[in-house]
């Protein structure tokens, strides 16, 4: 059995998706775009990928220099069913609850589906994207070239992972190379940004 992704498990043979990375690689181009209030939109919900995504922005802010709730905040936007009703809902209501109030200059989000709900929101009011705030979102999926502007997002290179995780597989089956899966470190494939309008700022 390999996962992809670390399991809440002692011991366990993944790859690691490096999920604080995720985090930090939006953080860091918008800071040094010059944003100074950027929010994370992310599910509550208790998997080592949030988790991880959390705890890197969290960590990255504070080595740039910044102070959470003062240049950075994490918003809660729940999700009980993954449908584009259910996030269309979550975000407006994250919007009208606490976004607005908080008057960010930045958004990253948890997934591509919040971002292009986001931009949507902050356009309903009159709000421009990048000038005014720019948004990164997750994911790297089709449809943020179609976005209006184009969306920026994180790409995790799944199928990166996918085959790693095969890769393992087959070590895993070969008697002289079982036991060296299970003892070598975690393969890490890590993410990358993808420059698109939304971001703002020089590519």
């Amino acid at each position: 059995l390999v996962f992809v992704g670390q399991p809440r498990l002692e011991k366990a043979v993944y790859v690691d998706g490096a999920y604080a990375e995720r985090a930090r690689l939006a953080l860091d181009f918008l800071w040094n775009s010059g944003r100074r209030r950027i929010a994370l939109l992310i599910d509550p919900a208790g998997y080592l990928s949030l988790d991880g995504r959390r705890e890197g922005f969290v960590r990255s802010l504070e080595a740039l220099g910044g102070r959470m709730e003062v240049n950075g905040r994490i918003f809660a936007v729940p999700l009980s069913d993954i449908t584009m009703v259910d996030i269309q809902q979550a975000v407006g209501t994250c919007f009208e609850r606490e976004l607005l109030d908080w008057n960010c200059d930045a958004v990253i989000t948890m997934c591509d589906e919040y971002a292009g709900f986001v931009i949507r929101e902050f356009q309903a009011r009159g709000i421009r994207i990048p000038d005014e705030v720019a948004v990164i979102g997750h994911g790297n999926d089709r449809f943020c070239e179609i976005l209006n502007p184009a969306l920026a997002s994180i790409d995790d290179d799944q199928a990166a992972q996918g085959r790693t995780a095969v890769e393992l597989i087959c070590r895993m089956i070969d008697p002289e190379e079982e036991a060296a899966a299970w003892q070598e470190p975690a393969p890490e494939v890590r993410p990358r940004l993808v420059w698109r309008e939304s971001a703002g700022g020089n590519p």
